[in-house]
């Protein structure tokens, strides 16, 4: 007599199972008297969302792939025309996480921008949960992979050589997995070490090599040398010698505890050292010491001569330079020794007398060389006369006729040009100024007649008449007459 199925067993996914695959089959066991089964999947205990059909085989090819990490319900009841199989179990299962690229990890050792560094150092990364491994580079310029361009598993690479000494070196990993590479992962780049050598040689910076007229108290001054730990300092009066001074100096400074000799020449030879060793090849420099300044020797004056006449009241001092003077005492004076016309310093060679001298007067000079030790000794006055002065016959005319004939057109003062420091105004006889000029020179500078003052009150071209007349001249002079009338007619 014909009855209902028993139940079946789902036999994939395993009830509880995890990590299925999203495009899984549903399968189970066949039972003898079943005709068909009918097949329940959804996403809750009981519940059909994703399929609820009958089923005549014993696999049912879920049409689209399950969502990932999902939990899913299954119930697969057997049945025939007596009836359904019952109190069969449901099962359920969880769907795989896809895998997805994995994220960039983080250089940890060494450090980016890190200096330094050992030239056996390793390459270390925090790891990546979802890396199957990591694409490593190794370059000395940015991107580059000449070092190292190769996989690792783990998160330590061991370079297989040492790297090069104070040499930049720019390294990327990047996790990887079967679904791709992290992506935008960021290079970092770190400095080896230098590693400890010999000191290169120094330059000697004071004194110059070479140089001459160096002070007698001079120190020896040099370059400071980076992995020097102190300096093998000579000092000799011949080459490769030590008579003077051989120490050990820690700075780049040594302050000779004497003096040296004027005028010698020395040597010196500067050798930075540390525990590895001396600097190799390191020059010599030499040096001349100064001669010790002395007194000056007395100069010789040149201008004007000892003993000349008629010199002009005008007249500059000069002399010849002393090689070792600083500067020169100056006296002038109108008795011999004396001082009452000038006593002053003086450092160059020519001394311009600030105002005239006087005429057919005889003055006395004294210029005696002096520096920091001393003034010269034993210096030689000189003197010399002054012209006599020279008068002007007064052939000026007080009297011209500007009327346009070529004669007599302006007003010429003879002598007038030998003092061109000058200024020569002319009065109405209301006292006003109607016309004045600096430099009156009989040619440019000269009255024709016309005001070149009271202009704006009309006046221009002056009429006949009597006129007024000032002359003004810096320092001495000969001009017989510098005041008076003058006749303007037309």
């Amino acid at each position: 007599m014909a009855t209902a199925p028993t139940c079946t067993n789902v036999t994939t996914p395993t009830n509880g199972a995890t990590d299925v695959s999203i495009s899984t089959n549903i399968g189970w066991d066949i039972v003898a008297n079943a005709d068909d089964y009918l097949l329940t999947i959804g996403t809750s205990s009981g519940g059909n969302d994703i399929t609820s059909t009958t089923v005549t085989g014993t696999t049912y090819d879920i049409p689209t792939n399950l969502a990932e990490n999902t939990v899913y319900y299954v119930t697969v009841i057997p049945q025939n025309s007596t009836g359904q199989a019952t109190g069969c179990t449901e099962i359920s299962f969880t769907t795989e996480t896809l895998a997805t690229d994995p994220t960039c990890t983080n250089v940890t050792s060494p450090a980016n921008g890190a200096t330094d560094v050992s030239v056996s150092t390793n390459i270390g990364w925090d790891i990546i949960a979802n890396a199957d491994d990591y694409l490593l580079t190794i370059g000395i310029t940015s991107g580059g992979n000449d070092i190292a361009n190769t996989t690792v598993t783990g998160t330590t690479y061991d370079i297989p050589t040492d790297l090069a000494e104070n040499t930049v070196y720019y390294v990327t990993v990047i996790p990887q997995n079967s679904t791709g590479q992290a992506t935008g992962c960021t290079e970092i780049s770190f400095t080896t070490e230098t590693l400890s050598t010999a000191p290169t040689c120094t330059n000697v910076t004071s004194p110059a090599n070479g140089a001459t007229d160096v002070s007698v108290s001079t120190n020896i001054g040099w370059d400071i040398v980076a992995n020097a730990d102190d300096y093998l300092l000579t000092i000799g009066i011949t080459s490769g010698g030590n008579n003077i001074t051989n120490t050990t100096v820690t700075g780049t400074t040594y302050d000779i505890p004497t003096d040296l000799t004027e005028n010698t020449t020395y040597y010196v030879s500067v050798i930075p050292q540390n525990a590895v060793g001396q600097a190799t090849g390191c020059a010599e420099i030499s040096f001349t010491t100064e001669t010790i300044a002395t007194v000056p020797t007395c100069t010789n004056v040149t201008t004007p001569t000892n003993g000349a006449t008629d010199i002009s009241i005008s007249t500059n001092i000069v002399w010849d330079a002393v090689a070792n003077a600083d500067d020169y005492l100056l006296t002038i004076g109108t008795t011999s020794g004396a001082n009452d016309i000038t006593d002053t310093t003086v450092t160059g060679t020519t001394y311009d007398i600030p105002t005239d001298l006087n005429q057919n007067t005889t003055y006395y000079v004294s210029v005696i060389p002096q520096n920091s030790t001393g003034q010269a000794t034993g210096c030689t006055e000189i003197s010399f006369t002054t012209k006599e002065p020279v008068f002007f016959v007064d052939e000026t005319k007080y009297g011209f006729s500007p009327d346009g004939d070529g004669v007599n057109e302006t007003w010429k003062i003879v002598g007038i040009e030998q003092y061109p420091n000058n200024t020569v105004s002319i009065f109405n006889r209301w006292g006003d100024l109607v016309f004045q000029v600096n430099n009156y020179d009989n040619i440019n500078n000269v009255f024709r007649g016309k005001a070149n003052r009271l202009t704006g009150l009309g006046a221009d071209e002056l009429p006949e008449g009597t006129y007024f007349f000032n002359i003004a001249i810096q320092g001495t002079h000969n001009l017989r007459k510098t005041k008076g009338f003058l006749v303007l007619k037309r």
